[in-house]
């Protein structure tokens, strides 16, 4: 999980310094963390299954939030969102943290429903700026300025 962590952080660094962050690989990487974070999910289960049986609805709330953004940006622009906001790139230092000690010890049973209330606030932004734009928001760290562009407009 660390080399995925550090490949996650310098692949993003490295392309930007190569010139070569596009939109489209933006969404690429954003999908492959969420593919990551299934497998490593499916692993935390096997590890530590009684603690996904008791948090279930921790989790299910956290795959419910990110469907629902994941349908939204479908739905509004026929591809992936890839807001690389504050908040997501919080939210993934938490889930490696968290998910970490998950699978190191058994984990604390208070970081399940820590992290799904996290992803289910970071999803949340990353709605209301599918919603707010008129294209998919890619690297973008906040949604503060679409909120002040749509009412200061008024």
């Amino acid at each position: 999980m660390i080399a995925a962590l550090l490949s996650d952080i310098y692949d993003g660094v490295l392309a930007r310094r190569f010139g070569v962050a596009t939109p489209r690989l933006r969404r690429f990487d954003s999908l492959a963390d969420i593919v990551f974070y299934i497998f490593i999910l499916i692993s935390t289960a096997v590890v530590a299954p009684v603690l996904i049986r008791t948090n279930w609805i921790w989790i299910a709330l956290a795959l419910s939030a990110e469907t629902a953004c994941i349908s939204i940006a479908m739905v509004k622009f026929h591809r992936l969102a890839s807001a690389h906001s504050y908040l997501a790139k919080g939210f993934g230092l938490m889930l490696f943290a968290g998910l970490t000690a998950i699978l190191c010890t058994g984990g604390p049973a208070w970081v399940l429903p820590a992290l799904a209330i996290t992803c289910a606030v970071m999803d949340a932004e990353i709605v209301l700026m599918t919603l707010l734009d008129n294209r998919p928001p890619v690297d973008m760290p906040t949604v503060w300025p679409l909120i002040r562009a749509k009412f200061s407009s008024r």
